[in-house]
């Protein structure tokens, strides 16, 4: 069961992470992930900072007290191969949250 719900009925700021290629959670807090190509999770996560797509993580949404949505779309489904290279993969995603650490209370 997810925790942003409650968070976000409490007020605090929330940042969720749709992993999914398929974009389930993008598209449920209504944003078209096909429509944010070039802005989701793929090219802040995978691509490196010097790659020409790369753009660091821009979450969409959110308004004080409200959530934000990294977003996802089927770019993501090559992730595991593109990240199977670099060094430290595992953390690839925290590397890439933690400029936004200090504007959420909760990230998800």
């Amino acid at each position: 069961m997810p925790i942003w719900p409650g968070a976000r009925a409490g007020g605090d700021s929330c940042l969720v992470v749709d992993s999914d290629p398929q974009g389930s959670l993008t598209i449920s807090l209504g944003f078209d992930p096909d429509e944010l190509g070039g802005h989701t999770l793929y090219e802040g996560m995978v691509l490196r900072p010097e790659h020409p797509q790369h753009h660091d993580l821009e979450p969409f949404g959110g308004q004080p007290g409200g959530v934000s949505v990294v977003p996802a779309n089927l770019d993501l489904k090559a992730a595991e191969l593109d990240l199977n290279a670099q060094y430290q993969r595992e953390f690839a995603l925290r590397r890439r949250l933690k400029p936004l650490q200090a504007n959420y209370e909760w990230i998800r």
